[in-house]
């Protein structure tokens, strides 16, 4: 089970490594992973140093988009993903998903299974855009 506290970012490493995923330390608050496409994903508690909440967040470079292109694919992500939150700048989506850990936690598996949606909610969504 992850909970909130201050051990929260060694169980989510503990649950990543347990689901062989390559974890790399950020800081004290957070870890990089990344998955088979080359996506990196970049997962962090929040909170006055005890953790209210995991953010799984990707940001990627979107330069060869035009930006009424990057609005069209946050807004399709927004509108039709369960999951991501998606914003643009002037080159780059940014996509993010919070989990909560208020209560009892998450258990270890709905972490890791949450996380594998986030990642494979995204290509496709990308890459039609991509392709036109």
């Amino acid at each position: 089970m992850i909970t909130k506290g201050p051990n929260t970012l060694a169980q989510v490493k503990k649950a990543l490594a347990a689901a062989y995923y390559d974890v790399h330390d950020l800081d004290e608050n957070g870890v990089r992973v990344q998955d088979s496409f080359g996506g990196n994903y970049l997962i962090f508690s929040e909170g006055n140093g005890w953790a209210l909440s995991i953010t799984f967040g990707m940001r990627f470079d979107a330069s060869d988009f035009e930006h009424e292109d990057l609005v069209e694919i946050c807004n399709e992500i927004n509108d039709e993903k369960l999951m991501p939150r998606a914003s643009a700048d002037e080159d780059s989506i940014t996509l993010d998903h919070v989990i909560s850990l208020d209560g009892d936690g998450v258990p270890e598996a709905t972490f890791i299974r949450t996380l594998r949606n986030f990642m494979e909610s995204i290509p496709p969504t990308v890459a039609r855009f991509s392709d036109d």
